[in-house]
């Protein structure tokens, strides 16, 4: 065989190696590409962080905190009985001490304003508060009081007064006419003045055997 028909041979051989090893490249990145499957994103949202003093359910202190000013807050805006004008009633209470000049009109005054106070008040007090303000006036005044020891008698003749007044309106009016002194209210609780009953009963010392006969 003749030198050209070798190259010849050799070009074919070749250029068929060529064409079969092009085609299964092309093959094999077709097979690439058709394997080759998306990727998804996947993007997970970020919660922001919470702030414990933005959120007080989580934070004892700030919930301790808020707790504590809305109890200041309620107790300020807490009404409070007048205990001035409480212990200026103890005084009349006092001045209607049996025996006295006017003690009938004195006692019928003293029982109106009590009763008046108490309808008013009672609400936002205590059997233990009056007793410790009716102690209070007490230890405050004894000193000056002339017969001191003698004031539970003024107190029994009010407080017969003011039993009238709750269940016998008319028959002690004109009493109170002549005292001065004019009821603020149609009704009043028989309740309110057993529990000052009891609290001045408490607060205040027992007359001396022989006085109240």
């Amino acid at each position: 065989m003749s030198k050209k028909k070798w190259i010849l041979l050799l070009i074919c051989i070749c250029g068929s190696v060529a064409v079969i090893t092009g085609c299964g490249s092309r093959k094999n990145n077709d097979t690439v590409e058709e394997n080759k499957e998306p990727t998804a994103v996947i993007t997970q949202a970020v919660e922001p962080e919470e702030n414990p003093a933005e959120n007080p359910a989580e934070n004892p202190e700030v919930t301790d905190n808020a707790k504590k000013e809305a109890g200041s807050e309620e107790k300020e805006n807490k009404p409070e009985a007048d205990w001035d004008a409480f212990n200026e009633i103890l005084s009349d209470i006092y001045n209607a001490m049996p025996g006295v000049s006017g003690c009938s009109l004195k006692a019928a005054g003293a029982a109106g304003e009590l009763l008046d106070w108490a309808k008013q008040y009672m609400s936002v007090t205590s059997e233990t508060e009056i007793k410790e303000k009716a102690q209070s006036w007490y230890d405050a005044n004894k000193e000056e009081l002339v017969e001191v020891e003698t004031i539970m008698l003024a107190w029994e003749a009010v407080y017969e007064d003011a039993q009238k007044i709750l269940t016998d309106r008319d028959s002690i009016l004109p009493l109170l006419d002549d005292a001065g002194y004019e009821l603020q209210n149609d009704s009043y609780d028989a309740n309110d003045l057993d529990v000052i009953n009891k609290a001045l009963t408490e607060a205040f010392p027992e007359a001396p055997e022989g006085l109240n006969e």
